[in-house]
């Protein structure tokens, strides 16, 4: 069938392999030269139901969390019960937190339907999201989050799987990998899932594998889920109402280094707030990096944050591996970084140099209300999602605060990081420019590709557009 791409204008204003599991997913946002285009795509799936935010009817809430692209399919997870393909305009139910679509064409694969679930597969969505993908490379998908059961399809039986389960990408059936995530106690949710230099990476709010006792970050074996070589000791915490856990991991395209986000005030032994940087070793695990910003990092905290969880929401690298982004939440109506040095409701940009401290920041953007939750890195641009109203409250580049006028960019928006530009550190305004994009409880997904940028989240509106559910793409321009 032939499929003409229309476009959805907003108000005011990678990766396409051939079919099949090529290299392993990326490492980092890929590059795209300039700016994506200001419409969003009218083919990608949409995925209908309810916003997730405390006041919503929790039963109806639907999110997007996690989108991955491995060879010519599209991953996406989250908290997912129906897809509606908007080429055919079909809606499927039977999903449970997973599926899958062509990176070229945009349709849905209705017969791929793995379930990750609790105790049935027609209910718990929420209470068994998936928030991770990886792939090796050769045919195995690693998918994570706080389900406990999982079936290659609806009403198939079902095999215990705590937090993390390996499946074959083809048909979704279960491999043998077994991580035993919580067997001796404790919680038993794995937030992210990477796999690194022929290792498989865990992070998330878990103290015992298998038995043995490892906290918030293990690396395991990719066939039997089995720890292996030495681990990184991860204690403490900085937000005292949550356990010490890691939300997410990003490796960069090196795979070199990688920068962990989470509640936690120690890794390996020295002090790390929230934020840590891994040397990543040869074999697949990883050593700590002394690299710190103990300034703002300290300040970074539930008291100036004002948050109930962690300050470090989201996490990427840029395409060259130099810089690191962080999207940011808590304490809004203010400029935090201003009054206390902490980042929280803003984007923050780094550089990694090696073993070198950075005095500050690079750059922050302050959203003054509200959070990020995701940040992609395109090499020019940073792409920043989450429940905020707006960008450029203020603006500080090297800790020194630059001239800004606020922007209206609720829930999405677009952060010019090319050295030299004379927007450099400012939103760009001619993206999403609009209050008429939903915010919902955010924007907490986002994924770059050599096509263009998806965002994914639990709102539905993209500038006029209603029919933009929980997933957004905006194709990269020719």
């Amino acid at each position: 069938m032939s499929v003409t791409l229309r476009l959805i204008p907003l108000v005011a204003g990678g990766l396409i392999a051939v079919a099949g599991l090529a290299a392993p997913s990326a490492y980092a946002g890929q590059a795209i030269p300039g700016l994506v285009s200001d419409h969003a795509s009218d083919l990608t799936p949409s995925v209908p139901g309810g916003y997730c935010y405390a006041t919503a009817d929790q039963n109806l809430c639907r999110r997007v969390l996690v989108v991955k692209q491995v060879g010519g399919w599209v991953y996406v997870g989250g908290i997912i019960s129906t897809v509606t393909d908007r080429i055919t305009g079909v809606t499927k139910s039977g999903y449970h937190n997973i599926f899958r679509f062509s990176a070229t064409t945009h349709q849905v694969d209705t017969s791929w339907k793995p379930q990750f679930y609790t105790t049935s597969q027609t209910s718990d969505y929420k209470a068994s999201a998936v928030t991770g993908i990886a792939t090796d490379g050769a045919g195995t998908l690693y998918v994570a989050g706080s389900f406990s059961m999982t079936a290659p399809a609806p009403g198939a039986a079902g095999v215990a799987r705590r937090g993390v389960a390996a499946i074959n990408a083809s048909d979704g059936s279960l491999k043998s990998f077994n991580a035993k995530v919580c067997t001796g106690g404790g919680g038993c949710v794995v937030n992210d899932v990477e796999y690194v230099n022929g290792m498989v990476w865990l992070g998330g709010r878990f103290t015992y594998l298998a038995g043995n006792a490892v906290t918030a970050l293990a690396f395991v074996s990719p066939t039997t889920g089995a720890l292996t070589g030495t681990q990184l000791g991860v204690s403490g915490v900085v937000t005292p109402n949550v356990a010490t856990k890691v939300a997410q991991i990003a490796i960069n395209p090196q795979r070199s280094q990688a920068v962990m986000i989470g509640n936690f005030s120690s890794v390996g032994g020295t002090t790390h707030k929230e934020v840590a940087v891994l040397n990543v070793t040869g074999t697949g695990g990883a050593t700590i990096n002394s690299w710190n910003d103990p300034t703002n990092l300290n300040a970074s905290n539930s008291t100036n944050c004002n948050s109930l969880d962690t300050w470090a929401r989201g996490v990427d690298w840029d395409p060259t591996g130099t810089f690191f982004d962080i999207a940011a939440s808590g304490g809004g109506g203010f400029d935090a970084f201003g009054a206390h040095g902490a980042l929280c409701d803003a984007f923050s940009r780094f550089k990694s140099d090696g073993n070198a401290n950075t005095l500050h920041p690079l750059i922050v953007n302050v959203t003054g209300y509200d959070s990020l939750f995701t940040v992609v890195d395109t090499g020019d641009v940073a792409y920043t999602g989450g429940h905020n109203k707006y960008l450029d409250y203020a603006v500080y580049i090297n800790g020194v605060r630059v001239k800004a006028s606020q922007q209206t960019h609720y829930g999405i928006g677009a952060i010019d990081v090319k050295a030299g530009d004379a927007n450099y550190g400012h939103a760009i305004l001619s993206f999403n420019n609009s209050s008429a994009t939903g915010r919902g409880q955010g924007w907490a997904a986002s994924l770059s590709t050599g096509a263009g940028v998806y965002i994914g989240g639990d709102a539905q509106d993209v500038g006029s557009d209603p029919t933009i559910k929980r997933l957004a793409f905006f194709p990269a321009v020719a």
